[in-house]
């Protein structure tokens, strides 16, 4: 039987990284050396997110005031 993959870690995350989805970190191993990694110092895994990938991944959520 085979059950994939499931990721238990909670990793919170605000980078613009293509990993960064919700505010959690999306990505389930390390990056193989080949991947064009740039660490940075809240990161060792930090990929930019592709210009064609807008946002930050968070919701769009307005404040109370300007409703």
């Amino acid at each position: 039987m085979d059950y994939g993959v499931i990721s238990v870690s909670l990793i919170p995350c605000t980078q613009n990284c293509k990993y960064q989805n919700e505010g959690l970190c999306t990505l389930a191993q390390a990056q193989p050396a080949a991947v064009q990694a740039v660490p940075n110092e809240a990161c060792l895994n930090f990929t930019p997110r592709p210009s064609n990938q807008h946002g930050d991944g968070l919701a769009d959520i307005a404040h109370p005031d300007q409703v």
